[in-house]
């Protein structure tokens, strides 16, 4: 008799043992997903999850209120401003007001430069909110599919604040730095998007990679295998910025 046969013959499992290996189903399925879309499918199905489904509500009425207060801000200034006393290019305002058409283009650019001011602002304002979020999201990935991890590394709230602090100032900076380029593509697509999504895909990458590496590894470690994965992290900020917005 082969060993097939013998293993065809065998009863079946005891119903407990059944129930230890459906409960380590989700473990499994977390050990064996190791690409970035099998990594991305398993958070999207764990959207039911009470705690994920918390810091997801959260996140969104966090995200709407902030930029409601930008967008109010934005608005504020631009209409505050008297700009007819300008320097330079005060007069321009003064002779174009004289025509009818004037203030729907007026309405149109105050619009357009709300909507940049949201494009260059949003990958900061998203990095500050989630930041809050990041550790109860690694918290809640790895009790269901690495269970057997262990507590994560030991973070002061100074160290986590700092970092995503540093983050944030530098997401800022570098999106000041390439503002013009931005102002220039606007309004020529396809390459306003993929210069948008290129910039914060690898900004947004690098950060929430930089959030859950830090729980498990050095910074020393950690900048050590972000640099070994650069593409799969650029990828996975990519598909960030796009589902953000």
């Amino acid at each position: 008799m082969t060993f097939k046969n013998e293993m065809e013959n065998l009863p079946d499992k005891p119903s407990g043992q059944s129930k230890r290996q459906n409960a380590n189903t989700d473990a499994d399925r977390g050990r064996k997903s190791v690409g970035i879309f099998d990594t991305m499918i398993l958070s999207v199905s764990q959207i039911n999850d009470a705690k994920f489904r918390g810091v997801l509500i959260q996140s969104v009425l966090g995200a709407i209120l902030v930029f409601l207060v930008l967008w109010g801000a934005s608005f504020y200034v631009i209409t505050w401003i008297d700009w007819s006393a300008l320097p330079l290019i005060g007069f321009l305002f003064d002779w174009f007001a004289g025509f009818a058409l004037f203030s729907v283009v007026a309405g149109i650019l105050v619009l357009v430069a709300i909507i940049m001011v949201t494009f260059f602002l949003f990958p900061a304002v998203m990095v500050g909110i989630m930041g809050f979020f990041t550790e109860r999201v690694c918290a809640a990935v790895e009790s269901k599919y690495y269970p057997d991890y262990g507590p994560a590394r030991d973070q002061t709230t100074s160290e986590i604040l700092t970092n995503m602090l540093k983050f944030v100032l530098f997401i800022l900076l570098i999106n000041l730095i390439l503002l013009p380029i931005h102002v220039l593509l606007f309004f020529i697509p396809p390459f306003n998007l993929i210069f948008f999504y290129g910039v914060n895909g690898y900004l947004l990458g690098c950060e929430f990679y930089q959030q859950a590496a830090l729980r498990r590894l050095s910074p020393k470690q950690a900048k050590a295998l972000r640099q070994e994965n650069f593409f799969k992290i650029f990828l996975c900020g990519i598909i960030i910025a796009i589902a953000m917005t």
